[in-house]
């Protein structure tokens, strides 16, 4: 219960509890009634601060938008790919369950900054990752704001800058045929039909994960990759000797 209590006139109040000097703040926010610490023990601080809150809420920003974590923002990217049956689903899924949550999930999104960035591209490089698939993983962490952002309710109010590191993508050599023998021969039947269609097509992992049998005409030898899952969203025949 309060000890004391001043109602700012028309909307919400600021009162005290007992054995507490800091002021709270009680509020209606669109849908639900809101009591929160001011952080403060001076009142018209405390009251100032319930006017930033009534302000926020009039020109449509979420009351609670500085307590959500990155947690879920990231699973505002998994729910988008599943909602646009993106084909690097289980990819995006994967690097989120394993390292993003795990490293940002438990921050607010209002904490995240370039020093908590900084240490885990550090962190990340020290162990021997390539800055390609660090800039993977930094992009589905940039998109995360990016959904908050332009979510409804609003869910962050800023998208930090979150820049891609350099890439050296020029390619350090090829697989020779004694050498794709001996990978082939090592693999098992269930992995060796990916293999073979990857050295002698050359399709990116995502392309060839969302092979469907109904894309495969062995009588004319092609596969039609449909247009969703390649890089420019076009449908492209790739031949392959039908055998």
């Amino acid at each position: 219960m309060s000890r004391a209590s001043r109602r700012v006139k028309g909307q919400g109040n600021v009162f005290l509890r007992k054995r507490s000097a800091i002021w709270q703040i009680s509020y209606w926010n669109g849908w639900r009634q809101v009591r929160e610490s001011s952080g403060t023990t001076d009142h018209a601080e405390a009251v100032r601060t319930l006017q930033r809150k009534l302000g926020d809420i009039a020109v449509g920003k979420s009351a609670g938008a500085e307590r959500v974590r990155i947690s879920a923002l990231l699973q505002l990217v998994v729910e988008d790919h599943r909602l646009h049956d993106r084909a690097d689903l289980l990819e995006a899924e994967q690097r989120i369950e394993r390292l993003l949550k795990p490293e940002f999930g438990h921050l607010r999104a209002v904490a995240f900054s370039t020093k908590v960035l900084n240490a885990f591209i550090a962190r990340r490089q020290k162990e021997g990752r390539k800055n390609s698939t660090i800039n993977r993983e930094l992009a589905l962490l940039r998109r995360s704001f990016r959904l908050g952002y332009e979510h409804d309710p609003q869910l962050v109010f800023r998208i930090p800058v979150i820049k891609a590191l350099p890439e050296n993508n020029v390619r350090e050599g090829f697989l020779e045929p004694d050498k794709y023998r001996l990978i082939l021969d090592a693999l098992t039947d269930e992995i060796k039909p990916v293999f073979v269609v990857a050295y002698h097509l050359g399709m990116r992992t995502g392309e060839l994960l969302a092979l469907k049998r109904s894309w495969v005409d062995l009588q004319e030898g092609l596969i039609y990759v449909n247009g969703r899952v390649t890089k420019n969203r076009t449908r492209k025949p790739r031949r392959f000797m039908a055998t």
